[in-house]
């Protein structure tokens, strides 16, 4: 099989709220794993230094929710956007709706500073390998979590414990992979020769 749309359904997905990158991993294990070409699929972590960024189309009425981080599935070749936590009417979206309906892109140069958007895309092989999270990030300082975890135990990778934060970090780490562009870089990534 070939394509996502044919046998991911959003509800048929493993998903556990507030842990948005572990679904991620998870969307693209189940793509692999049915034969889809990973060749053009990306996870994207979406934050910034103050970790406040807006999305819409996640939360209850019409303005954003202001994250810390967010990672969402895309596939570039196909222009489809799989995001668990999207309030859209289809899964997967189509990419150039998905950005106007999430992102907003034409109201980012009116967003301060501190709400504007960076974007670390990583291919979906790589971030299969390399992926790593301890949960750590979701426990209160008492050691509870702050959102029931998933069912499942956390993904690891035989050289690395957790590296979630590293990727939420938009600046240039060692310890972190992936290629990180602002807004309008992001978009050229997109689009370029897509439209």
């Amino acid at each position: 099989m070939t394509s996502g749309e044919d046998f991911i359904k959003k509800e048929k997905c493993v998903y556990t709220y507030c842990y948005c990158e572990e679904n991620v991993w998870k969307l693209a294990e189940t793509l692999k794993n049915n034969g889809y070409e990973l060749g053009e699929v990306y996870a994207v972590i979406v934050s910034n230094q103050n970790k406040t960024i807006p999305i819409w189309k996640h939360g209850e009425g019409f303005g954003p929710v202001v994250w810390d981080y967010h990672v969402l599935l895309i596939d570039r070749g196909k222009q489809l956007a799989y995001d668990l936590d999207a309030k859209l009417d289809t899964f997967p979206c189509m990419l150039s709706k998905y950005v106007e309906e999430c992102f907003k892109p034409i109201q980012s140069p009116m967003l301060p500073k501190r709400l504007q958007r960076n974007y670390r895309v990583i291919q979906a092989q790589e971030f299969l390998e390399k992926f790593a999270s301890n949960r750590k990030h979701m426990l209160d300082p008492r050691g509870k979590y702050l959102q029931p975890p998933p069912q499942y135990d956390p993904i690891r990778t035989k050289d690395c414990d957790s590296n979630l934060m590293a990727l939420v970090d938009m600046r240039s780490r060692p310890d972190a992979f992936g290629s990180v562009f602002d807004e309008s870089q992001f978009l050229e990534f997109l689009f370029q020769g897509k439209k």
